[in-house]
Formats: C-alpha cells, sequence, structure tokens
C-alpha cells in the first residue's frame, strides 16, 4: 500500500460518529393525533366549497350541466350589470355624448357627399 507522502495535502477534518438528526423531522406515528374535522369542540367550521356537490364527477372532472349553469350565471349577470350601467348616471350621460357623436359623424358624411355631388 501506498502511504501518502508529505507533499500530499490530508483530510484534516474531524470525523463525527454520532449521525445528525433532520431538524424537521416528523413525531413519530405513536405520538401523532388525528385530526378530525367535523368534531363539535373545534373552534371554527371549515369553509364549505361554495359549488353544488354534484358539480363534480366521480373522476374530479365538472359535469356538462355544471359548467352550463356556471356560464349562464355569469352572462346573466353580465347582462344585469349592463342595464344598471345603461341606467345610472353616467351611462345616461355616455349615451347622450354617444348620440351627439353619431349625429356629428352623420353630418359630416352628408357633408361630403354633398361635396362631392352625390
Amino acid at each position: 500500500m501506498n502511504k501518502p507522502s508529505d507533499s500530499e495535502s490530508a483530510d484534516l477534518t474531524p470525523v463525527d460518529p454520532t449521525p445528525v438528526a433532520p431538524v424537521f423531522a416528523d413525531p413519530p406515528a405513536s405520538t401523532r393525533v388525528p385530526i378530525d374535522p367535523a368534531s363539535s369542540d373545534s373552534d371554527f367550521d371549515l369553509p364549505r366549497s361554495p359549488l353544488a356537490d354534484t358539480y363534480y364527477n366521480a373522476h374530479g372532472v365538472p359535469t356538462f350541466d355544471a359548467v352550463r349553469e356556471r356560464i349562464e350565471q355569469r352572462t346573466a349577470l353580465a347582462d344585469g350589470n349592463e342595464v344598471l350601467d345603461d341606467e345610472s348616471e353616467k351611462g345616461v350621460d355616455f349615451a347622450k355624448e354617444r348620440e351627439k357623436l353619431d349625429q356629428a359623424g352623420k353630418d359630416r358624411l352628408a357633408q361630403i357627399r354633398k361635396s362631392m355631388g352625390l
């Protein structure tokens, strides 16, 4: 066997014989306490999904009827918001301004046609 020569560097770090325990180790299974979300002694209720229980099928995929219903709800909400916006003060002002702009465009188009002899 070859002995390391004096010119070769030797590893001088001390070796610790005891293994280091991980810092974030899970507690042993014997000391774990199961958590029952339905227990009556809890201080708060777990949040309930706003979706109906029949929203997902057995594979976790939304059903077509559930998706159609959500789309119809969003469409109805958007239509209702549009009606409310049109009836608001800003909506009425916007409609009047738009009407003036449309009339100015029609007048200008009539003027251009008249100048061209059409």
